[in-house]
């Protein structure tokens, strides 16, 4: 199956129309379309046009397959994976929490990065950002528990103090 990779979100759309305009992720025009192929290469077919795809897909090693283009797989094929902005989210509000201290966004850091590792273990080929993902999650965790933990501890201390006042 032949590919054109989307310049502005790297999203892979397979080619399956010569009136194939647009990306099917965020609607950007994809270049080359097989229209502006053609504007190029006058008298060629649909079918040279997607030859032409699966050549450009697999780096020109003919005896690559898509799959093995898209997953990165083989030396030849030079894959982009997609940075799952949920992950990014979650790592940068997990970033967040620690400076600041904030417990809301230990929570939403805990969220985001719960969401990008789902997205992210759903389609592993597309979407990268696993690691920024894991660590947003691990620092909201921190975030979240460390107050808790402190609470606890500041009572336990009142606690004991009391025995010794009464």
């Amino acid at each position: 199956m032949a590919y054109i990779r989307c310049t502005s979100c790297n999203e892979s759309n397979p080619v399956t129309s010569e009136y194939q305009t647009f990306c099917q992720e965020c609607n950007a025009k994809l270049e080359p379309n097989y229209q502006s192929w053609l504007l190029q290469n006058p008298g060629k077919t649909f079918q040279e046009f997607v030859q032409y795809c699966e050549r450009r897909n697999t780096g020109g090693h003919s005896d690559v397959t898509a799959h093995q283009a898209r997953t990165g797989t083989h030396s030849g094929a030079i894959i982009y994976r997609r940075q799952e902005p949920m992950a990014i989210a979650g790592f940068v509000l997990g970033l967040v929490s620690i400076v600041l201290v904030g417990f809301i966004t230990g929570i939403l850091a805990i969220i985001f990065s719960s969401l990008g590792l789902q997205k992210i273990k759903k389609n592993p080929e597309l979407l990268a950002g696993r690691g920024m993902a894991i660590a947003g999650l691990v620092l909201g965790i921190i975030n979240v528990a460390l107050p808790v933990v402190a609470i606890l501890f500041a009572v336990s201390l009142l606690q004991g103090f009391s025995l010794f006042f009464w």
